[in-house]
């Protein structure tokens, strides 16, 4: 969880993306979005903020590239959206 921000700071982050956001095709991140593919144990963990800006704009996006979730990797489409969780390896301590 390090340099996580809470959600104004991230509000901020995501503003200055869309601005770029209409050139662009594809966004490469660590977390998934809200809701796709971010399932783990303890709830879904994937960015809401930005998944509701992508909710609400016009964008050319055809890809978003994600990891982090090792639960839920797979693949989806949203809205013509592909969306990839290439997390592959789930990794259990045992004490």
């Amino acid at each position: 969880w390090n340099y996580e921000c809470d959600s104004d700071q991230m509000l901020e982050h995501v503003n200055r993306m869309i601005e770029v956001v209409f050139s662009i095709d594809c966004i490469v991140a660590h977390a998934p979005l809200y809701g796709i593919l971010d399932y783990c144990p303890s709830g879904n963990i994937g960015n809401s903020v930005l998944m509701n800006k992508l909710n609400y704009i016009e964008h050319n996006i055809k890809y978003y590239l994600c990891g982090h979730c090792h639960e839920s990797n797979g693949i989806s489409i949203k809205n013509g959206m592909l969306i990839s969780n290439a997390a592959t390896v789930k990794n259990y301590i045992e004490f």
